[in-house]
This record gives C-alpha cells, structure tokens and sequence, in this order.
C-alpha cells in the first residue's frame, strides 16, 4: 500500500524458506543473518519459539552475524521502522545502535525486551534512558512490546 521496501532478518535455514516461499514478493528483502553488536558467527540455541542465543538446549545452529550499524549503512537511511524481537540480544543491539549513532537513522523502533534477571532489568532501564535522548516512548507493554518514535528536531 505504501511501497515500503521491507527487509527481513532471519538466521534459521527452515525459517528462511518458508519466509521466501510465502514473501517472494519483490518488496521484501530477506536476509540469511542475524543482525548483532559484531560481524562473525553467533551460536544460536533452537528450542522452538525461543530459539535464540539465550535458549538452553542441545540443539544449535552457528548462524552468520552482521553488525547493527554496518547492516544499516548497508541497505541505507533513514529506516521508517524496525521490529525487534530478537530473543535477548536486543539488548547488545540497542547498545551499538546507539553507540554508533546509527539510531538517529530509525524512525520508529519497536521493541520486546527479554529477560528474567535484575540485571536484564537493569540493562533494560539504561538503553531505556539512552534511547528518551533521541526517541520519545509512545507505549510501554513490560516485557511485551514498547514503540520509541524519534523525537524532531
């Protein structure tokens, strides 16, 4: 409806086939990666719904890493929006977003916080207090989802 390029990231090579048979579309993007904090490869534990670098299990799959920001500068600014529900990396991800400055590039984030420890808690509070110097919080679901639109200049 409004010619959107649409990139998605999914590392899992039976997620990524079914996304290519159901999105072959040409405004969708797929890539075969997990978007991270570095380039490199990143273990990635498979437990169902919960797959992810968090997942405690015997099954894995090491999946090829692209950094957050060289990804960006990569496929170009600005970014309307980016969904992240990246099972516990987000918080690793936000960091070098902003970090690197490439957050002043998104729009619109919207964001589902992991974690089951104060010190996710914690994390969690300070990417929060980052993310308010760049992008005005519009809804906060704990640990459910949270939209943070870039505030004008």
């Amino acid at each position: 409806k409004y010619s959107s390029e649409i990139y998605v990231v999914e590392p899992l090579p039976q997620f990524v086939q079914s996304l290519e048979s159901k999105l072959s579309n040409s405004k969708f993007r797929i890539f075969d990666h997990v978007v991270s904090n570095r380039n490199g490869v990143i273990k990635i534990g498979i437990e169902g719904e919960k797959s992810g670098v968090r997942a405690d299990s015997d099954q894995f799959f090491l999946a090829k890493s692209r950094k957050a920001s060289e990804f960006i500068s990569e496929i170009g600014c600005p970014i309307d929006l980016v969904e992240m529900n990246i099972e516990g990396s987000e918080y690793e991800v936000l960091r070098e977003l902003i970090e690197s400055t490439y957050i002043n590039q998104i729009r619109s984030l919207l964001i589902q916080f992991h974690g089951d420890s104060i010190q996710d808690e914690v994390k969690r509070c300070l990417l929060r207090q980052e993310l308010s110097k760049t992008h005005k919080c519009v809804f906060n679901y704990l640990l459910v989802w949270e939209r943070w639109d870039l505030i004008p200049e």
